[in-house]
């Protein structure tokens, strides 16, 4: 009998480490990989946290400095390694430009300190390429899963 996990997923004892371990959820039912030939290990996970995020960006409510708060909380879950090679650097710097600038006070953090004092247009710039990195994810995920589309819940 597995043990519990209260939630969480756990590696199984044995398996290696890297992109062919094998996860366990909460039931004890190993999870598939969600990975396509030629993507990175979660690729699909990480797009559906930019489409999120994208969405986010489109129909928040406020200016775009809030609105980018909402989409950073939901990319905070991708790792650069979940990302197509071609658009790390886009994603790098994205995060990096929302937490340029070191927090002021002791109850702030740095997303807040670099949202508090971003002009708009910097906002503007930033929130295009979050959408750039979107649209160029999907056509990545398209050409590789051409006989095996994307779930229709992703799309």
């Amino acid at each position: 009998m597995p043990a519990k996990t209260h939630g969480r997923l756990r590696r199984q004892k044995g398996s290696a480490k890297g992109p062919d371990r094998k996860m366990i959820g909460a039931h004890g039912k190993t999870l598939a990989a969600t990975t396509q030939p030629g993507l990175p290990a979660n690729a699909v996970f990480a797009f559906g946290k930019i489409s999120e995020a994208v969405y986010f960006l489109a129909t928040g409510p406020g200016d775009v400095r809030s609105r980018l708060r909402s989409a950073y909380l939901v990319l905070a879950f991708v790792h650069k390694d979940m990302i197509p090679t071609e658009l790390r650097r886009h994603f790098k710097w994205v995060m990096a430009m929302l937490t340029r600038r070191q927090p002021r006070f002791r109850w702030e953090d740095s997303l807040d300190a670099t949202l508090g004092t971003m002009q708009n247009r910097t906002g503007t710039r930033i929130a295009e390429r979050i959408m750039y990195i979107e649209a160029r994810y999907r056509e990545i995920i398209a050409a590789s899963t051409a006989e095996n589309p994307i779930p229709a819940y992703v799309k």
